[in-house]
């Protein structure tokens, strides 16, 4: 849906159990124009696959899909399952990939920002070193309704004046949205969910952005099961957009220290 200051994209999720009512999931992007958001169903992919399991139902998606994110989702299915077995359950996946050849990725890299030690860490790095993935950063990504569900969110829009002040000092630019993913199918956003709800909203704009940054938790010396891991974050990139874990190389406390 396209309205004068905004994007959205938006999917109907219905359950294969009747006792679950259908949810809207949307991701809305001010400022955006006709183009710059995929109108695809990766996204929803992304979004749907870990509470398709934590549910115990198929994920059966009727568009077509990214022919890698079509591989790719059982691996993610099997590892979560591996890692979690009596949480999620290895459910069958059913998806058609797209026939047509993909678009070139564009050249453009962003990186997701709240404003917490992890993602000051990945933006001041990539910025200081002038390239991210190889090509310089173009884009802070800030999103409503991913740090704090939309129903608890206060202070939002000084939050979005203050990482447009950081944006403005570091010489790139800002998208700002919002979405209820995090509301309907996210079941524990830290332990389990928040690497595949940023992965859905990066792959929403993959028309404007060829490499995405979720910035880390641990490093690479200490990998645990989590939601957003190096293993698992990056198979959810399509052929448009690559998606890359960000900053495992130190610590916490030596991102603090930089």
């Amino acid at each position: 849906e396209v309205s004068e200051d905004s994007v959205s994209l938006k999917a109907q999720v219905r359950f294969h159990s009747a006792e679950r009512e259908p949810i809207e999931l949307y991701y809305t992007f001010f400022g955006a124009e006709e183009g710059h958001v995929d109108d695809t169903a990766d996204a929803f992919a992304a979004a749907c696959l870990i509470k398709s399991m934590r549910v115990d139902e198929p994920l059966e998606i009727v568009s077509p899909i990214s022919n890698r994110l079509h591989v790719m989702l059982p691996r993610i299915r099997d590892i979560y399952h591996t890692w979690w077995p009596a949480l999620f359950k290895r459910v069958p996946i059913r998806t058609v990939p797209r026939s047509e050849l993909p678009a070139a990725p564009r050249k453009t890299t962003a990186t997701f920002f709240s404003g917490g030690v992890d993602s000051f860490y990945s933006l001041l790095k990539h910025h200081e070193e002038g390239v991210a993935a190889g090509r310089p950063l173009t884009y802070l990504v800030f999103m409503r309704g991913v740090e704090t569900p939309i129903e608890t969110t206060v202070g939002v829009e000084e939050s979005e004046d203050w990482v447009r002040s950081v944006a403005d000092e570091l010489g790139v630019k800002t998208i700002f949205g919002i979405t209820n993913v995090r509301t309907h199918v996210m079941s524990n956003w830290e332990k389990f969910d928040h690497g595949s709800a940023l992965a859905s909203i990066g792959l929403c704009l993959s028309p404007v952005i060829g490499h995405m940054c979720i910035p880390s938790a641990f490093s690479y010396a200490h990998q645990v099961p989590h939601g957003s891991s190096p293993l698992v974050d990056e198979m959810f990139s399509n052929e448009q957009m690559f998606i890359f874990h960000d900053g495992s190389e130190v610590t916490r406390p030596e991102k603090v220290a930089s």
